[in-house]
């Protein structure tokens, strides 16, 4: 196979935009420049055997579809396809495999908790069930304690007083001093309520010194329970729905390949998407840059596949083409070329590179305690709507008296 010259012989093949593995674009000098980790293969094919690529098809903004690859190659429109392919060995020929990508789902990162919801935060959800639950009871202890000592009993105030020595802050005490059991309840109470009020704003310190995230999605149930919409190929979806549980092919949503590819390439969380990992590996590398990843590494991958470029059925190339392909992968290039390829996108216009910074340290501000501030406002309308109201009714009852006088 080393003595095969194609002395210039044009292979005809087409390029679409298929980033990282075959696409075109044109420079800032001017010059077409062909760029992806397979395109290059045959490029490096053609070098070596002096022969010359001939396009006969380009659409800079459709997608590689298969069947097109496929029937491109049995109605002989091209020689050699530069985009690798699952192709299956009827009426074309395939090479050996340029790359062994796993088909995976592409996640999004646990997207960080607002601030403002740290005051919630500091405890479990379980302790905020014990703490209110330890409220109720205490309140009815409270009514107990009056009314075995014979004082009036206020529920509102009862109430108040409650939840004041649950947050440390000191009751009327008088009912507590009837009894020692009264002065028991009292002192464990008391000093349930400093270690809790203590507890709680070590935990709240300790959560504004750094940054607090959801919790990730590991598995296909906790996907199914965020309710996550993950973006795939409609043609794809015969060949990848074989090897996805039937429960959770309703979280997937079919679109055509340009709007995955937008989607996806522009780092949208809003979905998941059907990828393959070579793309999954140019878009991490694009993540390096940013303040924080967007999209996590791949943790469900369903299905492992050779992807292989294509040839005409009974062709002369294939060998030679196989060579090549070992001798590429022997000396490293295919890992190379996929690295070069994310500087390329950028070079295309395909991705940009987001450069993300932000101050280590942030400043307590207001907005932190945002729902704070929302309980004080609330209960200071409540007070003035309460005090209005008391007002109005001492009015009416004044206003009756003087009536009920002059009648």
């Amino acid at each position: 196979m080393a003595s095969l010259n194609l002395m210039g012989y044009p292979i005809r093949s087409y390029v679409t935009r298929d980033e990282p593995r075959a696409f075109k674009y044109i420079n800032k000098h001017g010059k077409l420049v062909y760029a992806g980790y397979s395109l290059k293969v045959l490029l490096a094919f053609l070098k070596k055997h002096n022969g010359t690529l001939f396009e006969v098809f380009y659409n800079k903004t459709e997608a590689v579809h298969g069947p097109i690859l496929y029937l491109s190659l049995e109605n002989r429109e091209i020689d050699i396809s530069a985009h690798p392919y699952l192709f299956l060995p009827r009426l074309v020929t395939c090479s050996q495999p340029i790359s062994q990508v796993h088909l995976c789902l592409m996640i999004p990162a646990p997207r960080e908790i607002p601030a403002s919801l740290y005051n919630v935060l500091s405890f479990d959800r379980t302790v905020w069930y014990f703490i209110f639950g330890s409220i109720l009871i205490l309140f009815f202890v409270h009514l107990t304690l009056k009314v075995t000592s014979g004082k009036p009993i206020n529920y509102i105030d009862d109430i108040i007083d409650s939840v004041a020595i649950i947050i440390a802050i000191t009751p009327k005490i008088e009912i507590y001093r009837q009894s020692w059991r009264g002065r028991f309840i009292f002192v464990f109470v008391a000093l349930y309520g400093l270690i809790l009020v203590n507890l709680y704003n070590s935990t709240l310190s300790s959560l504004y010194t750094t940054k607090v995230y959801e919790k990730p999605m590991e598995t296909v149930e906790d996907m199914m329970k965020a309710n996550l919409t993950i973006m795939g190929i409609d043609n794809q979806w015969e060949f990848a729905s074989a090897y996805i549980e039937p429960a959770f092919q309703k979280q997937f949503l079919l679109v055509k390949g340009e709007v995955v590819r937008d989607h996806r390439n522009s780092f949208n969380t809003s979905y998941g998407y059907i990828t393959g990992s070579d793309n999954i590996e140019m878009l991490l590398e694009q993540q390096t840059y940013f303040k924080r990843p967007l999209f996590r590494s791949p943790i469900y991958c369903f299905v492992y596949a050779h992807l292989n470029i294509g040839l005409q059925y009974v062709t002369p190339y294939e060998k030679a083409l196989d060579r090549v392909i070992l001798e590429v992968f022997q000396a490293g290039l295919r890992d190379k070329w996929l690295k070069e390829s994310f500087k390329e996108s950028l070079d295309a216009g395909l991705v940009q590179r987001v450069v993300g910074s932000e101050e280590k340290f942030k400043p307590l501000i207001l907005k932190n305690l945002q729902y704070f501030w929302i309980l004080w406002t609330f209960g200071v309308t409540l007070s003035m709507i309460s005090f209005i109201i008391e007002i109005n009714v001492s009015r009416i009852r004044f206003l009756g008296v003087r009536l009920f006088h002059c009648m």
